[in-house]
């Protein structure tokens, strides 16, 4: 019988497997580096926030995860076990994927039309006079 932790593990790996092969990377191996790594991640955030972090990756388009998935000047993908659980960015890894999960279901295009035309502000005294430009007259 597999242990609980054991169970994390696996679905953590397997969600980075998933990740790479979105990316079209030949299927990694989990070494015992990787166990490693993917255990003190565990010891540090939880599974649910850790699950967190790599669903973040597999299904965010943001401007972070294209970076990361190899949209850059160097078309090089940092979507690498060792890169995804750096201790010194996995507390910025998980505020990002927070932040993700709260904008709900929302798709990239929508956030960047709002940022990009934000709804006016209603103000009954302003006026803004109409200018047609162009046309037979």
């Amino acid at each position: 019988m597999t242990s609980p932790r054991e169970q994390e593990i696996r679905m953590i790996f397997s969600r980075y497997v998933a990740i790479r092969r979105d990316l079209q990377k030949s299927k990694p191996k989990l070494s015992k580096k990787g166990r490693a790594m993917i255990e003190k991640a565990l010891d540090r955030l939880g599974y649910e926030s850790l699950d967190l972090i790599f669903l973040y990756f597999a299904e965010a388009r943001d401007d972070y995860t294209r970076f990361m998935r190899g949209d850059n000047d160097l078309s090089k993908d940092y979507v690498k076990l060792d890169s995804l659980l750096r201790p010194t960015k996995l507390d910025e890894k998980l505020v990002r994927a927070k932040r993700w999960r709260s904008r709900g279901s929302r798709s990239t295009e929508e956030h960047i039309r709002e940022a990009i035309a934000p709804k006016p502000k209603e103000d009954p005294d302003l006026f803004l006079p109409l200018q047609f430009v162009g046309g037979d007259e």
